[in-house]
C-alpha cells in the first residue's frame, strides 16, 4: 500500500552499457516501493553505437505508462560522466523534491527503502541523510552498516568511506554543496569519490544522519567497478587531500600512520 506524503523523493537511476536483465530488476525494485511519492529518472549515457543501446532504451522506457518514471538519454562524458548526469538530472527534475537518492543500474532496493529512510528524515529535521543496512552480493558477500553508530565525524569519513552512496539525502544540503563534485573524479575516470566527498560536506556542515538496522539496499559487487579501482590505487589519498582542502579542512598525515584534521565545525541550530 503506497503512503503518499508531501516529501517527494527524486531517484536518479544511472545507466551506462547496462545489463538489461539487471536494469529491469533495479527498475522493478523502485516500482515496488511501499512509499510511492517519488520520481525516478532513468538517465542513460550508453552510446547509440553500442549493440545493446536499443535494448537498454527499451528497458528504460518500460515504465512509461507510470508517470513517476522518466527515461532520458544523455551524451557519454569520458570524464565525470556520473556527476554530470546526476547534476543535470537534479537540475531538470528535482525542483519539487525534498529528498534525493542516487543508484546504479545493477543494485536494487528493498521495498521499504523509501518508507524507512524518508520517514526518518520526515521526523528529524536535523538529519541531512538517512542510512540503512546494505547486503553485498556478487563476487563479494556480506553486510555493511548493520551496526552503524550515530557519532561518526568528519575524520571517520576522511579516513574511510563510512556511508552507502545509495541512501536518502535531503535536497537542501545536496544543492548547498553543488551536488556531485566533478573535482572528486580523477582524470580518465567516469566516476570517483563524489558520494564520499558529499558526506564529508554533510558532516562538516553540521548535519546529522539516521541509521536503520534493516536491509534496505542490495549492492552488486563486481571486479570491474571503478570505485574499487580507485580505492585500491595510488590516486586515492592525494585526491582525498585535495578534496579536504577544497572544503577548508587541513589534512596532515601522521608518522604513526594516522591522520590529523583541522577545520571549523559548523553548528546547526535545528532541534533533533
Amino acid at each position: 500500500m503506497q503512503d503518499m506524503t508531501s516529501s517527494k523523493t527524486l531517484i536518479v537511476l544511472l545507466a551506462y552499457k547496462s545489463n538489461p536483465e539487471w536494469l529491469e530488476i533495479t527498475i522493478q525494485s523502485v516500482a515496488g516501493q511501499t512509499r510511492g511519492d517519488f520520481r525516478c529518472v532513468i538517465v542513460d549515457s550508453t552510446p547509440e553505437t553500442d549493440p545493446n543501446s536499443s535494448l537498454i532504451s527499451s528497458v528504460g522506457n518500460s515504465r512509461s505508462a507510470d508517470p513517476r518514471f522518466i527515461y532520458r538519454h544523455r551524451t557519454w562524458e569520458p570524464h565525470a560522466d556520473v556527476a554530470r548526469k546526476v547534476n543535470s538530472t537534479v537540475l531538470e527534475f528535482g525542483g519539487d523534491c525534498d529528498y534525493v537518492a542516487i543508484m546504479p543500474d545493477d543494485d536494487y532496493l528493498a521495498p521499504r527503502f523509501l518508507e524507512v529512510q524518508a520517514g526518518a528524515l520526515d521526523g528529524n529535521p536535523a538529519a541531512g541523510f538517512a542510512q540503512g543496512c546494505v547486503h553485498f552480493f556478487g563476487d563479494r558477500h556480506g553486510f555493511w552498516l548493520h551496526d552503524l553508530r550515530l557519532d561518526k565525524q568528519v575524520v571517520d569519513q576522511v579516513g574511510q568511506n563510512q556511508f552507502a552512496g545509495t541512501c536518502l539525502m535531503r535536497m537542501v544540503p545536496f544543492r548547498e554543496f553543488g551536488g556531485y563534485d566533478e573535482d572528486s573524479v580523477p582524470q580518465g575516470f567516469p566516476m570517483g569519490l563524489e558520494d564520499f566527498t558529499l558526506f564529508i560536506h554533510f558532516l562538516r556542515a553540521g548535519w546529522r544522519y539516521t541509521a536503520a538496522p534493516e536491509i534496505l539496499l542490495f549492492c552488486r559487487q563486481r571486479p570491474d567497478q571503478h570505485s574499487r579501482k580507485l580505492y585500491e590505487s595510488a590516486l586515492f589519498w592525494p585526491l582525498v587531500q585535495k578534496l579536504c582542502h577544497k572544503q577548508g579542512i587541513e589534512l596532515t598525515f601522521m608518522d604513526a600512520g594516522g591522520i590529523s584534521l583541522k577545520y571549523q565545525q559548523v553548528q546547526r541550530s535545528l532541534a533533533p
